[in-house]
């Protein structure tokens, strides 16, 4: 459903209000990694983070009249961070307009409308969609760099590179042996799942994996698997829900496919893949990982969306430089161009990297 395009002439400010209360584009991982989690607005354009790595001691009982007990500092990485920018356009001239009409359609007003006008208010609405869908993808590759332990991207203006990594522990990325792509009784597809819950319960007292996320030549082999015997599902009706809803139509509808219940978590597919402006094509879950998530209560409060402050002397004076988004729009004159904008820095984080665990095997 297309934006009013009234609506988008308004003043920057109203503008900036449409875009942020618009039902955003849904994909996969922003739905299942990003539903619920805190968004935190920055007024800087930059932010320090921490992650937080290392296993958790009881506290000591001690004499009643004895002193306290001193802790000993936990492992922690801390980052200073200049949030990513993502500012887009999309201009507009007559002869776009122009170029767009069909054969037979009229050029003068009709009934008291001017049909050009109203073509020009439909485009303008329509590329609003438009650059709110490509942020949406953009907001998806970041969810998809994060559970590899790391993101890294080049700047489109100065092919400047930058890279973030959230130190991941190395032994929670591991491959299984034998792989689960071996078609006999050998692979031991439940004691992998086992190791994947202990690195992360036993080794760091974490919250267990609710959900796995399995790219697509994973799927291929559990239903091989399942077809010919060596591994049977608990249930094939998915067991995530919230509150009374169930959840599976939901995720059905973003393009998962629900493989089954094994070892008490949901396996679900994630197909897709995204390409950059660079041309470079990545895939939203590895095709031979699976991703393990804690996606409980406990899990989704690790997670953080942060949005830093867009530059700008217009978006300070409108009072729009800081939130999740901001838009403005223009005539160029010299040109004879109408320009839209939409600028966005968002920045994605969990706190405790050893939460996460990606395992190759296939």
């Amino acid at each position: 459903m297309a934006l009013d395009p009234i609506t988008l002439l308004g003043s920057i400010r109203e503008l900036t209000e449409v875009i942020n209360d618009r039902l955003r584009p849904r994909k996969p991982l922003s739905t299942v990694l990003g539903s619920g989690v805190t968004e935190k607005n920055l007024l800087t354009e930059g932010i320090q983070l921490e992650t937080l790595v290392g296993d958790y001691s009881m506290a000591p009982f001690v004499n009643k009249d004895g002193v306290p007990s001193s802790i000993s500092r936990k492992n922690f990485d801390a980052f200073t961070l200049e949030t990513p920018c993502i500012k887009i356009s999309a201009p507009l001239t007559d002869s776009d307009l122009l170029r767009q009409r069909s054969a037979g359609s009229l050029n003068f007003a009709a009934d008291g409308v001017d049909v050009m006008q109203q073509a020009a208010l439909e485009q303008i609405a329509e590329d609003m969609d438009e650059m709110l869908e490509m942020v949406a993808l953009r907001e998806e590759w970041m969810w998809s760099q994060l559970l590899t332990g790391s993101i890294a991207y080049e700047d489109a203006d100065t092919n400047t590179k930058f890279s973030v990594d959230l130190k991941k522990p190395a032994g929670n990325t591991l491959t299984v042996s034998p792989l689960w792509s071996v078609m006999d009784n050998t692979p031991t597809v439940y004691e992998d799942i086992a190791d994947a819950k202990g690195i992360v319960q036993n080794t760091y007292q974490g919250p267990a994996p609710t959900i796995a996320l399995c790219g697509t030549d994973v799927a291929v082999a559990l239903r091989r698997r399942m077809e010919l015997g060596l591994i049977t599902a608990i249930k094939l009706d998915s067991g995530i829900s919230a509150g009374y809803a169930d959840l599976s139509l939901q995720y059905n509808e973003l393009g998962m496919s629900f493989l089954g219940r094994f070892g008490d978590i949901d396996f679900w597919q994630v197909s897709g893949s995204l390409t950059d402006d660079r041309g470079v094509t990545t895939p939203l879950i590895r095709a031979d990982y699976i991703e393990f998530v804690p996606n409980s209560l406990v899990g989704k409060a690790d997670r953080k969306k942060y949005y830093g402050r867009k530059r700008g002397i217009t978006g300070t004076i409108n009072g729009t430089a800081v939130g999740k988004m901001s838009a403005r729009s223009y005539i160029d004159e010299t040109k004879d161009v109408y320009m839209q904008e939409v600028q966005t820095r968002p920045l994605f984080w969990w706190r405790h990297p050893q939460w996460y665990v990606s395992m190759k095997v296939v």
